[in-house]
């Protein structure tokens, strides 16, 4: 099983834009081709960023 840590830039580009690229690395996720790791940390900074005003 592939492993993989996405950079939290990663995932509010996402959440703001749904790219393509990372609309593909969330589907492969979701159907289990590979396992998202996560840590304490990462949380952390993605809850201050998406707490931050956009403009």
């Amino acid at each position: 099983m592939i492993r993989a840590v996405l950079d939290t830039n990663l995932i509010v580009s996402y959440l703001l834009t749904q790219g393509e690229t990372i609309f593909r690395l969330i589907a492969h996720w979701e159907q289990g081709h590979f396992v998202y790791l996560v840590s304490p940390q990462m949380v952390a900074e993605l809850k201050e960023v998406v707490k931050r005003p956009i403009w």
